[in-house]
């Protein structure tokens, strides 16, 4: 199965509605919309590092090995609640992840998330955070149950880049800001290929 749809199953109703709440946003819809954008990015992002060089692909295969198994997956709303605690706190450092996968593109993210979904930017920013620890938690217990080496999670992360892309019309956007310099011109497109996605999102 592709990383996008292991990642859309563990958004269940329950997890949404606590997103909702936590986040403040008092809209399903934005929330449903914001959270599968989230995860568009951060798999995109995640998909960029381990294809671009072996150092950032041993990197990634290192740090699912050590600290994200997928256990957090076991009481999802309670760690994104803050009501569990894993033993291993790296399991849950969002912001640390998002650090490592999106650098300097973070606030390209958060703008274009803000811009697809009309949640203000602190609470992409907080979409990210939440998101970014169950992404890596996913991929994670995938790669574990199926006994991937580095370049058998290279070429599964690849796969799952382009399948996603063919499915979704507009969807290469994500990968187009990963490699925007930053200036903003790209929200324009956001505005208008966007839609497009976010239509797919909806449908489901």
């Amino acid at each position: 199965m592709d990383l996008m749809d292991l990642l859309q199953w563990q958004l269940s109703d329950g997890v949404l509605n606590g997103m909702n709440n936590q986040l403040n946003i008092g809209d399903s819809k934005k929330t449903s919309v914001a959270a599968n954008a989230a995860l568009s990015v951060l798999m995109s992002a995640v998909a960029k590092n381990a294809t671009k060089d072996d150092n950032a692909l041993s990197g990634l295969a290192g740090a699912l090995d050590r600290d994200h198994d997928g256990s957090l997956l076991d009481d999802l709303m309670g760690f994104l609640s803050g009501r569990a605690q894993p033993q291993n706190q790296k399991m849950l450092n969002g912001a640390g992840i998002l650090g490592h996968v999106l650098g300097g593109k973070q606030n390209n993210a958060i703008d274009m998330l803000s811009q697809m979904s009309g949640l203000d930017k602190n609470q992409s920013m907080g979409m990210l955070i939440k998101m970014a620890p169950m992404v890596l938690g996913v991929l994670g217990r995938y790669k574990k149950q199926k006994q991937m080496d580095n370049d058998g999670l290279r070429e599964y992360l690849g796969r799952s880049q382009k399948v996603y892309q063919e499915k979704n019309e507009g969807a290469d956007i994500f990968t187009k800001l990963l490699d925007q310099d930053g200036d903003g011109s790209m929200m324009d497109d956001v505005a208008n290929i966007g839609l497009k996605v976010l239509g797919n999102f909806l449908k489901r």
